[in-house]
């Protein structure tokens, strides 16, 4: 209490002029500083959207690639399994090896993009 009773007596011994002009400076002041805290924040969100664009979009891209040779992969064995002909079952055994081939370079790309970070 004495604290704000003697903030009080100062406050009083002002004049008008000086009060206005104090409590703009104060407003000056608080503005500045959540500028600062604003410009602090923007630093951070800058920072994560970096990590996530040269990291984990990468990682994404590397995930997608693998799923859709996976559903290409899949078809293949549908089709495999429909048909009668030796040969088409030949190229599609091929087919189903290579798309096997590309979704393992694709998850251990992404498991090296992941494991870098």
């Amino acid at each position: 209490m004495n604290i704000f009773s003697s903030l009080r007596r100062t406050l009083d011994g002002l004049g008008v002029r000086q009060q206005l002009f104090g409590a703009f400076f104060l407003l000056l002041l608080l503005t500045a500083l959540l500028g600062a805290a604003a410009l602090l924040g923007l630093g951070r969100v800058s920072n994560q959207a970096d990590a996530l664009a040269n990291k984990w979009l990468i990682g994404l891209g590397s995930m997608s690639q693998a799923r859709g040779t996976l559903i290409t992969a899949r078809e293949f064995e549908l089709k495999y399994s429909k048909t009668d002909d030796k040969s088409y079952q030949g190229e599609y055994r091929d087919k189903m090896a290579e798309a096997a081939k590309s979704v393992s370079a694709a998850l251990d790309a992404y498991a090296k993009t992941v494991a870098e970070g």
